[in-house]
């Protein structure tokens, strides 16, 4: 019993543990350093799991079962749907059909992305599946969403651009567009990941669920959705945490997961960083701040967000979590402030 309970975690959690899978199994099961090997060597010698390197570069990934890309140059002549059932979709069909419908949404809008807004000459498009996971992949070679947002908005950083994408209603043409589709996306899968200008925004189930980091600047943008082949997740049930109204499936709720305004060990200290989270928002009925992953917020922060945009702006209401017990104090006092 023992045996099967091993070698599934080690293929649930083999994409996000390559180098470390012996030593995550070992934390989970109690186990010797021997005995996980034993079950991992069985994988490999039944073709699921595939090693590569030696002594401390060793990797592991699992074996995919379909492994798919293609080159697509860029053309007025195309659209994101024609390339979806010509070359992604097929892939779906044995698939349940909520995984379908995020995976064809996931694809579409984010190929759309590609023809709409990054000026790029070519596409790359991928699609693999495992007896455990689909991934798909969109890459391109134009300008980077972060670098683009950053100049139509006339933002200071990318950093601030990526904030802004996962903020929502974010996009770099308002007149054709409602700026959801990436803000779905990010949520939609179980892992997603937009590397572009430098920097890797990841999003995943679980805690930390976003993390922010710098990598190679290659030209364009490439995103890459994963999803469980066993999930459950139903496409309007996720849309509908963003709908004050859910009957309505309106996008009116964002919820700001400020960390990823944070680098270098900076922290929440003035207005002006409040100003940064706050921009945009009066697109929002509702807006949840996110305080996951923060240990410092200065009075004044607090101060400008729940008391002086609060009060001036009060068709929003502002909620907030995973504030720790000093700040949620703080917030608290603020929010109940007589004068």
């Amino acid at each position: 019993m023992q045996s099967t309970q091993i070698r599934k975690f080690i293929l649930d959690n083999l994409s996000e543990h390559q180098k470390d899978i012996v030593r995550a199994s070992i934390r989970k099961f109690g186990i010797s350093r021997q005995g996980i090997l034993r079950h991992l060597n069985s994988l490999i010698h039944d073709g699921k799991v595939a090693v590569h390197g030696k002594t401390k570069d060793r990797y592991y990934e699992i074996i995919p079962t379909i492994d798919f890309s293609k080159l697509i140059p860029i053309s007025d002549s195309i659209n994101e749907n024609d390339i979806g059932v010509k070359y992604i979709f097929p892939y779906l069909n044995q698939l349940p059909k909520n995984i379908t419908t995020i995976c064809e949404y996931g694809f579409s809008n984010a190929f759309n992305n590609i023809l709409s807004h990054s000026n790029a000459h070519h596409a790359t498009i991928g699609f693999k599946q495992t007896s455990q996971l689909i991934q798909i992949t969109i890459q391109d070679d134009g300008i980077g969403c972060f670098e683009n947002i950053k100049d139509v908005y006339g933002l200071s950083s990318n950093w601030q651009a990526v904030f802004n994408l996962v903020k929502g209603k974010t996009t770099v043409a308002p007149d054709k567009y409602l700026g959801e589709s990436l803000f779905f996306i990010l949520r939609l899968f179980d892992i997603c990941k937009i590397q572009a200008n430098g920097l890797c925004l990841t999003r995943k189930e679980g805690r930390p669920e976003w993390e922010l980091n710098e990598c190679d600047e290659k030209p364009g943008t490439k995103i890459m959705l994963f999803i469980s082949s066993n999930s459950k997740k139903d496409f309007y049930s996720e849309l509908d945490e963003y709908s004050v109204d859910m009957e309505s499936h309106r996008f009116n709720r964002t919820i700001l997961p400020i960390t990823l305004l944070l680098k270098n060990g900076e922290k929440l200290m003035s207005r002006s960083q409040a100003h940064d989270v706050l921009r945009g928002v009066n697109l929002f009925e509702e807006v949840c701040i996110d305080f996951q992953s923060i240990d410092f917020v200065s009075p004044t922060f607090i101060d400008e967000i729940f008391r002086v945009y609060a009060l001036s702006n009060e068709q929003i209401h502002f909620t907030w979590k995973n504030a720790i017990p000093v700040v949620e104090k703080m917030i608290w006092r603020t929010v109940n402030r007589d004068d």
